[in-house]
């Protein structure tokens, strides 16, 4: 009985050997981060030396044009029906002048986000293991990783802002179709739009300072952000 359960035993034992050889090989998790790393950094690459430049130039220039638009050119825009043709099935057009830099300044804010995200990726997968020690390099990775999240939070900010003007301004029109004549409402649009304007200038130059700041910092430590531990400091933490 005892010769007949060992030889069950082993037969079994050989059996499951066998269906394990037959599973499939599991791929290696260190291959897979290594491709993805290097994928990132060739994507970041191109950001920080040629996209992120080209990027704060273009929102140098149309600051620099928006800025310099009067008060009587933004104005120009909002074209409002007089007292008498106001009705309740009147086209009230909104403001031209504040609808392009706006639209414009959206452009930038959807290849912004893309480029902040590739950044973010890039630096994430470049975060060593925190077993491994040496936090001084972990550290200004994080930090720059904080800058990118200021910036983003910016952006959205901008998003909201342009939403809220749009109902606002929905709004007042709104009023000013029921009160044609109450000269308050015709101001209250009027000075929207301004501020609209000059919200928009600021943020362009937010934004601007945002994207200097964060491309400088990446320049001065772009070696340490790659590579935040030396080779030979993994070799001395193995030694410990």
């Amino acid at each position: 009985m005892r010769k007949s359960t060992q030889s069950t035993s082993s037969t079994s034992v050989v059996s499951a050997g066998h269906h394990r050889s037959d599973r499939p090989a599991i791929p290696n998790p260190v291959g897979v981060s290594e491709a993805a790393r290097e994928e990132s950094w060739q994507k970041a690459s191109k950001i920080i030396g040629d996209d992120l430049p080209r990027k704060i130039m273009s929102l140098s220039q149309q600051v620099e044009d928006y800025r310099t638009r009067s008060t009587e050119d933004v104005l120009a825009g909002c074209i409002l029906p007089p007292p008498e043709e106001c009705k309740a099935t009147t086209q009230y057009g909104t403001n031209t002048v504040v609808k392009a830099i706006l639209e414009n300044f959206g452009k930038e804010v959807m290849s912004t986000l893309d480029m902040l995200n590739i950044l973010k990726v890039w630096i994430t997968l470049s975060v060593p293991p925190a077993s491994s020690g040496g936090n001084f390099g972990v550290a200004i990775q994080a930090q720059t990783i904080m800058t990118i999240s200021h910036t983003e939070d910016n952006v959205y900010n901008f998003l909201d802002a342009v939403t809220k003007y749009s109902a606002t301004r929905g709004s007042l029109v709104s009023k000013l179709a029921k009160l044609p004549f109450l000269q308050d409402n015709r101001e209250a649009i009027r000075q929207l739009d301004i501020k609209a304007h000059l919200d928009a200038v600021v943020w362009g130059l937010e934004l601007r300072n945002d994207l200097s700041i964060l491309l400088d910092s990446i320049q001065k430590n772009l070696r340490t952000l790659r590579n935040p531990r030396p080779v030979e400091d993994y070799g001395a933490s193995t030694m410990l």
